[in-house]
């Protein structure tokens, strides 16, 4: 079977990034009327449940990748390339998950999504799945233009320097003082 994804924002294409595929659980289609999975070597340690109900919750891919980045499993990675078009073909049947690892620039990552093959549509396996309709890439945010702010006081960073060589001189101003006190007092 074969996997393909196409990324867009607003329905234009997004090109450049990359997209790890990991086949996670193997397809058991003895039942004709629904198909179940099982995990695969290496991810049988993990311990998210493939029934139905909880695969088409949003978390459970993202369970599934932080097991796989924890485990430092590999999976195999594709450019997206200049048409926002990313393909895996020569699939086994079984469970996907697929994980964006570098996002295009200006763009956030996409999370972690779950794809089968073969999938189900209209009654009739289908062994050429095309993930697109799930994906839409956001705009990451704009990085501030503005030098950041001090948590603690709230002011810009030019003034740090300076307050910082004031406490200084003041300190050893201080210590001068003192010496100067204990020498009066001595002479007197």
């Amino acid at each position: 079977g074969s996997l393909f994804a196409s990324m867009t924002y607003k329905e234009k294409p997004v090109p450049g990034g990359t997209l790890t595929i990991y086949r996670v659980a193997e397809v058991d289609l003895s039942d004709p009327n629904d198909f179940g999975f099982s995990y695969v070597a290496p991810f049988e340690g993990c311990r998210v449940s493939l029934d139905k109900a909880v695969l088409s919750m949003p978390d459970t891919a993202d369970s599934i990748a932080d097991y796989a980045d924890d485990h430092d499993l590999t999976g195999t990675t594709a450019a997206i390339d200049k048409n926002g078009k990313v393909r895996f073909e020569g699939l086994q049947t079984g469970l996907y998950l697929l994980v964006q690892e570098k996002a295009p620039d200006g763009y956030a990552r996409l999370s972690p999504f779950l794809a089968s093959i073969p999938a189900r549509e209209d009654e009739e396996y289908v062994y050429d799945v095309d993930a697109s309709p799930k994906l839409q890439l956001k705009l990451a945010p704009p990085s501030p233009s503005y030098p950041p702010t001090l948590p603690q006081t709230g002011l810009l960073n030019w003034p740090v320097p300076l307050l910082a060589a004031g406490g200084v001189f003041l300190v050893l101003l201080g210590v001068l003082l003192c010496i100067l006190g204990r020498k009066r007092q001595r002479d007197a």
